[in-house]
């Protein structure tokens, strides 16, 4: 798409009423909570999995993450091919969300936690397909005053997920519920992608 066709604020006042980038704040904002679920709490699903040597842990930490990288070049291929970005990060989130539920499901059972926790790595994609929505229909000043407006929103999940996940856990005794709770806004940012026009999402 030429940058002639897209989206440019002749002011501020102009950029802040701008729906869709009010849209996609709330968008990342759902999808950090995830990312911060799976880089702040792997381990210690990990070790809660009944775990206890360090080193061990470690290795299979980083299990998950190897097995994002092809699936992370492979959506953000498919989602070119097919023009879909809209539909190709829904499908990576809710996969990661499936996967955060299943890590709190299976309990002490390490290989399990695994592969859940590498299912839940789909968070991975969906954060790779992400700043291709907002960059495919704002351009100049617009693109990057939107694309730093959304970060500095969207990251504020930073301080939101550890707390959540852990008063949650600590509050209820169970630390399943902080993952289904990580879950559940990977869900709801998921479908609220698609109010995201697919005419400037997809172009």
């Amino acid at each position: 798409m030429r940058e002639a066709d897209k989206t440019t604020h002749h002011n501020a006042s102009a950029f802040l009423s701008d729906k869709n980038i009010w849209k996609l704040c709330g968008v990342y904002f759902c999808q950090i909570i995830g990312l911060y679920g799976i880089s702040f709490w792997l381990p210690s699903i990990i070790k809660d999995s009944g775990l206890t040597n360090v080193e061990v842990i470690g290795w299979l930490s980083a299990i998950p993450y190897v097995v994002a990288i092809p699936a992370i070049i492979l959506t953000g291929m498919s989602a070119d091919k097919f023009r879909s970005r809209r539909m190709h990060f829904s499908v990576a989130l809710v996969i990661g969300a499936i996967g955060f539920a299943a890590s709190g499901y299976v309990g002490h059972q390490p290989v399990l936690a695994v592969i859940a926790l590498s299912v839940a790595a789909g968070i991975l994609s969906a954060l790779s397909l992400f700043w291709g929505i907002p960059a495919a229909f704002l351009a100049g000043t617009s693109a990057a005053a939107g694309i730093a407006g959304i970060n500095c929103v969207g990251n504020l999940a930073g301080f939101v997920s550890p707390y959540m996940v852990g008063w949650l856990n600590v509050t209820t005794h169970n630390n399943s519920i902080g993952l289904y709770a990580v879950a559940v806004f990977m869900v709801i940012g998921a479908f609220a992608v698609r109010a995201i026009s697919a005419d400037l999402a997809d172009r």
